[in-house]
C-alpha cells in the first residue's frame, strides 16, 4: 500500500517538473500575466486622473460600472466565444485590446472616449483572462491545474502587477494621463511575445486552437 501511494506522488512530481520547468507553459503564463499587469495604472491612478480632468464622482462611478458591465457581458458568452476563437485568438484579441485601450486613455480626455476606453475592459481583461484560463485547462494535467492557476495569479496579480503599479505611480507624477502609453507598450510587448510563442511552439499552438 505504501508503494502504491508513492507511485502517484512520484508521477505528480514528475508531471509538475515537466509542466513548470521543462515546457513553454511558464513562459505563456508570464506573457499572459504581463497583459494583465498592464492594468497597473488603471487600478492605482485612474480615479486621480479622471478627477484632474474635471470629472465628478458620478462620472467616475460610471467609468467603473461600464468596465465591469463590459467584462460580465463578454464572460456571459464565454462558451460561444471559446468555440469560435479558441484560447489563442482570445488571448491575442485581449492583448491587442489592451494596446488600443491604453492608447485611447492616453490620447483623449472626453467623457465619450473614456467610456469607450473603459468598455475595452471586455478585451484587455476579460478576453485575455478567458483565453488564459482555457490554456491552463488544456495544458495542465487535472491534478496540477490549481497549482498552474496559482502560478498565473502570482505572476499577473502579484509580481508583475506590483511592478507596473509602482512604475505607474512614478510615471503618472511626471506625465499625468500620458503615462497610459507605457501601459500600452506593456500590452504590445505581451502581444508580440504571445504571437511568437503561439507560432513557434507546437504545444502552445495546438492548445490554443478553437
Amino acid at each position: 500500500e505504501g508503494l502504491a501511494d508513492e507511485e502517484p506522488a512520484e508521477g505528480m512530481l514528475e508531471g509538475a517538473r515537466q509542466l513548470f520547468f521543462a515546457s513553454s507553459f511558464p513562459l505563456l503564463m508570464l506573457v499572459a500575466g504581463l497583459g494583465q499587469a498592464s492594468h497597473g495604472m488603471l487600478y492605482t491612478s485612474s480615479s486621480l486622473h479622471w478627477t484632474a480632468l474635471g470629472f465628478n464622482s458620478f462620472d467616475i462611478g460610471l467609468f467603473w460600472v461600464i468596465a465591469v458591465s463590459a467584462e460580465v457581458a463578454l464572460l456571459a458568452y464565454s462558451n460561444a466565444l471559446l468555440n469560435a476563437f479558441g484560447p489563442s485568438r482570445l488571448l491575442l484579441i485581449g492583448l491587442a485590446g489592451g494596446v488600443l485601450r491604453w492608447v485611447t486613455m492616453a490620447s483623449f480626455t472626453s467623457f465619450t472616449m473614456m467610456m469607450i476606453g473603459q468598455s475595452l475592459h471586455m478585451l484587455s481583461f476579460a478576453a485575455a483572462h478567458l483565453g488564459t484560463m482555457h490554456f491552463i485547462r488544456r495544458m495542465a494535467p487535472t491534478q496540477l491545474r490549481n497549482r498552474a492557476q496559482g502560478l498565473y495569479s502570482a505572476l499577473s496579480g502579484g509580481i508583475l502587477m506590483s511592478s507596473t503599479a509602482w512604475l505607474s505611480g512614478k510615471l503618472y507624477a511626471d506625465f499625468s494621463g500620458q503615462a497610459y502609453y507605457a501601459m500600452g507598450l506593456v500590452s504590445l510587448a505581451a502581444y508580440i511575445a504571445a504571437v511568437a510563442l503561439i507560432k513557434l511552439n507546437p504545444r502552445v499552438r495546438e492548445a490554443g486552437q478553437a
